[in-house]
């Protein structure tokens, strides 16, 4: 599965009421390998999006945010496809251009489709794939509001 094509099934997705479920229909015709395939580009989507810039814009959109909930939010925005995506890593601010779900800016369930499908159809041995995270290092303090105001003035005039 290429990567253009990963992003095309989550197109698919979002089209519809139910991105996890939907996810998960068409992912399930799918041969393990490909599954495997899809799981390696979430992962790569997750690592991409995993920065400190990244979470402190969710951080204010969400007014607070956990490890578990910034994860969850990189699984919300991949949902959002991949343009919406690719806008927001280069300049997390713009998250602002983004509508605001009604549910929150958080989704759990779309990165586990492909493993579960996997683990049914297989042994449950999943192959070696990309770690979903890297070091962030050292980050700043998301409760400092002149600071966060600075770096997502758009973000903070809508959610500050």
């Amino acid at each position: 599965m290429t990567e253009d094509e990963f992003w095309q099934l989550i197109d698919q997705a979002r089209s519809s009421g139910s991105p996890e479920g939907q996810l998960e229909e068409l992912l399930t015709p799918r041969s393990p390998q490909e599954l495997a395939e899809f799981d390696a580009h979430f992962r790569n989507a997750l690592r991409a999006g995993y920065s400190w810039d990244v979470w402190g814009a969710g951080y204010v959109a969400e007014g607070g945010m956990s490890d578990d909930g910034f994860e969850y939010f990189l699984t919300w925005l991949i949902m959002q496809g991949r343009a919406a995506f690719q806008q927001v890593i280069s300049d997390p601010d713009s998250l602002a251009d983004l509508p605001e779900p009604e549910a929150g800016y958080e989704m759990e369930g779309p990165q586990y489709v492909a493993a579960t499908l996997y683990a049914d159809r297989t042994d449950g041995n999943w192959p070696d794939g990309p770690s979903k995270f890297k070091e962030l290092g050292e980050g700043w303090d998301f409760d400092d509001d002149d600071e966060m105001g600075r770096r997502y003035p758009r973000l903070t005039a809508l959610h500050g």
